[in-house]
């Protein structure tokens, strides 16, 4: 009786040390860059935030985390953690691909994470996160916290 409540004790404990569940849906995930301004470019980095919400990670896990700007193509890249991903912790990726924001107008991005043996995929997911390129910067210096952009300034 004893080997059969350390062995249902021992299948418990593994069931949980292989649960996993990363999410990007809000309010734990969240796309954190790029923000709204003048003057975005060509080469803006995409950062998304992710919730563990499973068991910690061990170094050297790998999972795809993924972007599509304006419903086009998907980006996916591999993330291999070079640390621990601690449980109910966020870690923060920027992708290396970046997004062409260099026109004036609004993007939509949304991202997804994808890890094997998901406990719970309806929570990979961002969507529709919304940046403005207002229009591009009129150089010169501005002695404020502000963005000021070509509709709003002389440029002198």
């Amino acid at each position: 009786m004893r080997k059969l409540l350390l062995l249902a004790l021992l299948l418990i404990g593994l069931g949980k040390i292989s649960a996993q569940d990363l999410a990007l849906a809000a309010p734990n995930g969240s796309i954190t860059s790029p923000v709204s301004g003048c003057g975005l470019t060509a080469t803006e980095i995409v950062t998304v935030r992710i919730f563990n919400f499973g068991a910690t990670l061990p170094a050297a896990t790998s999972f795809n985390v993924s972007y599509t700007l304006n419903g086009g193509a998907t980006v996916t890249e591999l993330v291999t953690l070079a640390a621990s991903f601690a449980s109910n912790s966020t870690f923060s990726y920027s992708f290396v691909t970046t997004a062409n924001l260099s026109a004036q107008g609004t993007y939509t991005i949304d991202a997804t994470v994808s890890i094997a043996g998901d406990v719970s995929p309806a929570n990979n997911t961002f969507t529709g996160y919304n940046v403005t390129n207002n229009s591009p910067s009129n150089g010169g210096t501005v002695a404020s916290t502000q963005h000021v952009c070509i509709t709003a300034n002389t440029g002198t």
